[in-house]
């Protein structure tokens, strides 16, 4: 972990290095302690307890390590009770990233432990052991010795955790818990585990109902943030009532007309509508002036002739089940949980008003594309509750004869997109539908179809997953390019509004020497933009705006009102929503004035000014510091902490509410 924060040995030390190894001896000591025990209960040789014991802890501490190098974060308990039957898929990326010095010299560790502890045991004297395990479950009283051995061993592993407690080298309380350098995973686990156990009201309890409206006032707080002194488009709501998100959303005329009328639209009537989720493309390289035009030739040119294009657009959503936290935040204008598990997966049956059923209301046909399996991540169920009529996944494609795969995760995009333009052609028009890429899902390989231009193929050698990964982009971006001259020649572009965004970036690192800054923003930055056939002209925005802000602009170019709980304001509003994301107590932050960013190994972040005119913090030094606002730093954890709670407890609407999503509705799969 240290290694992938980029710390100096004495930074590391300075940020509690030295508890997190009192923290690991102590869970090192468990193989000791509870092989001694187990040896004593079920009369194995204490060398085989020992190995079984070391085996089924050290397994979790590798796949903690496994997941912060992706994520930038520790494995918390919810992602191995909500994500355990990803296990099958996910073998390609943590093969992928195991390939490093600290993880095989910790693999060579364990395995020589165990041999050491095997080898003054011969294979004779196993044999006869393990024929007695007959009565392995009898109640055998421990020797003496073992008992008070185990119970040492045990004593010492406690002392040496809480020590660091009790000595004031870390605080514990409601907010502070150490960091990924001070915990061990499996004590993390612990204190996840019987923080669940504890019991929380009902809504019917008058606590609970004030605990509602605290984290509702905190997301209509959100939802209302200004840091420019401006109202911002969408209309406050009444204070005091008691589902304060709840409204009704009517778009505004003109500027539903002003937009039809620059992206070429029809001025009256339905027009259909496509989301292109782009797998895991971040705008770092789209925008980047020498790497874009090698890697994104054609995505550039759509961009620069036929698109209202966003450049500095953010998600929220960096940690296990990454595309529908995008897809959720997207269509659905809320933050999905930053902390907690992702709402499609863990939390289906929310009631929030979704573009899906909010087109369906109206008598759009809707629909979902993906060349992958419509039951993974609960994608269907959630789609099928709020408002996607047809499916069409990986079977559908199958059988009209793509077979070609990139990648571990389902279909290539370039055939599965030639296809998609001719079922877009035979949906019962107006048609409402999302699309999703897959070929340039973690984890990424060299491919034939997308040969990385020389000379960044030779600059990009030094870091193979980057490499890896600039092929796929070159690949997509081909398939992309391809997928917009067939559909613009297609009748089903007609009075058609696309969208063009990724569902989340990466945080791959590039060969590039780039500051701290810039470092996160690559893993938050997503490329945006509305485009159309018929495109009037082309048009830059460049202030901030999150996910949530798109689905307003889309219904107000539809035209479509109705009852929503939406946090968004619209992209073309004076002010988008401000981006945020929190991992343990780092946060980083972003409003239309300031950015605010916690460095590995700092308690609080560091702010700058974006005052000056056209300052990309992506790619621009940041050379304004500002003094960190503290309220609104606390603000938006308090935000976070709100909105996940309010996810997970069906805090968003009252029940009832939208109670016509999916309803009625022949959801079925395609074939």
């Amino acid at each position: 972990m240290t290694v992938d924060l980029h710390l100096s040995v004495g930074q590391a030390w300075k940020s509690g290095l030295y508890v997190g190894w009192m923290s690991d001896l102590a869970v090192a000591l468990l193989p000791l302690s509870l092989g001694l025990l187990l040896a004593g209960l079920a009369r194995l040789p204490l060398r085989w307890a020992y190995a079984v014991v070391t085996v089924v802890l050290w397994i979790p501490l590798a796949a903690n390590v496994l997941h912060f190098r992706f994520f930038q974060t520790s494995l918390a308990l919810w992602v191995i009770r909500d994500h355990w039957t990803d296990l099958s898929m996910l073998g390609g990326s943590a093969g992928s990233l195991w390939r490093t010095w600290p993880l095989a010299l910790a693999a060579v560790a364990a395995a020589g432990s165990i041999a050491l502890a095997a080898r003054t045991y011969g294979p004779a004297r196993s044999v006869r052991s393990l024929a007695g395990l007959r009565g392995a479950l009898s109640r055998v009283p421990l020797p003496a010795w073992q008992t008070a051995g185990a119970l040492a061993v045990l004593v010492s592993a406690l002392l040496l955790r809480q020590s660091p407690v009790w000595f004031g080298w870390i605080y514990v309380g409601e907010r502070h818990r150490g960091n990924v350098l001070t915990n061990n995973v499996l004590v993390q686990w612990w204190a996840q585990a019987t923080e669940e156990l504890r019991p929380s009201g009902t809504a019917d309890n008058v606590s609970d109902r004030a605990a509602r409206g605290q984290a509702s006032e905190l997301l209509v707080k959100y939802r209302d943030f200004s840091d420019q002194g401006v109202r911002p488009a969408q209309p406050r709501l009444t204070q005091g009532t008691e589902w304060p998100l709840l409204r009704r959303f009517e778009p505004d005329a003109a500027e539903g007309a002003r937009l039809r009328a620059e992206l070429g639209l029809k001025p009256e009537g339905p027009v259909n509508v496509l989301f292109l989720f782009l797998e895991s493309v971040r705008y770092f390289e789209i925008g980047h002036p020498q790497i874009g035009p090698l890697i994104f030739p054609e995505i550039r040119r759509i961009l620069a002739e036929r698109s209202m294009e966003f450049r500095q657009a953010y998600t929220s959503g960096f940690i296990a089940g990454q595309t529908v936290r995008g897809q959720f935040t997207t269509l659905c204008s809320n933050v999905d949980a930053v902390i907690g598990p992702a709402t499609y997966i863990s939390h289906y049956t929310l009631r929030i008003q979704c573009l899906q059923n909010l087109f369906r209301n109206q008598g759009y046909t809707t629909a979902w594309i993906n060349g992958f399996l419509t039951t993974f991540h609960n994608k269907g169920l959630f789609e099928s509750l709020h408002g996607t009529q047809m499916f069409f996944d990986r079977d559908y494609f199958v059988a009209r004869g793509v077979r070609h795969e990139i990648g571990d995760w389902g279909l290539a995009d370039g055939p599965v997109l030639q296809e998609s333009v001719k079922l877009l052609e035979q949906l019962p028009k107006p048609w409402f539908a999302h699309a999703l890429t897959l070929s340039t899902h973690h984890p990424h390989s060299v491919v034939e179809e997308g040969r990385v231009p020389e000379p960044l193929a030779t600059l990009a050698a030094a870091r193979p997953e980057y490499l890896a990964y600039l092929s796929r982009l070159r690949y997509a971006d081909q398939s992309v390019g391809d997928f917009f001259r067939a559909f613009f020649a297609s009748p089903a572009s007609k009075d058609t509004l696309v969208v063009l965004m990724a569902d989340h970036a990466t945080g791959i690192p590039t060969h590039l020497e780039i500051p701290h800054e810039q470092e996160t923003e690559i893993h938050f930055r997503i490329p945006l933009a509305l485009l159309s056939r018929d495109l009037i002209r082309p048009s830059l925005h460049l202030g901030p705006v999150h996910q949530v802000d798109v689905a307003p602009t889309v219904a107000t170019i539809a035209g479509i009102a109705g009852e929503v709980s939406w946090l968004g304001t619209g992209l073309t509003s004076a002010e988008g929503r401000p981006w945020l994301y929190q991992a343990g107590e780092r946060i980083h932050y972003r409003t239309s004035r300031r950015a605010c960013y916690t460095a590995p190994g700092r308690e609080r972040p560091e702010c700058f000014s974006l005052a000056r005119k056209g300052l990309d913090p992506l790619y621009d030094r940041l050379t304004t510091p500002l003094p960190e606002d503290e309220s609104m730093t606390e603000f938006f954890r308090d935000f976070v902490r709100a909105n996940d709670e309010a996810l997970s407890r069906n805090w968003i609407a009252p029940p009832g509410a939208f109670q016509d999503a999916g309803r009625g509705t022949a959801s079925r799969i395609a074939r």
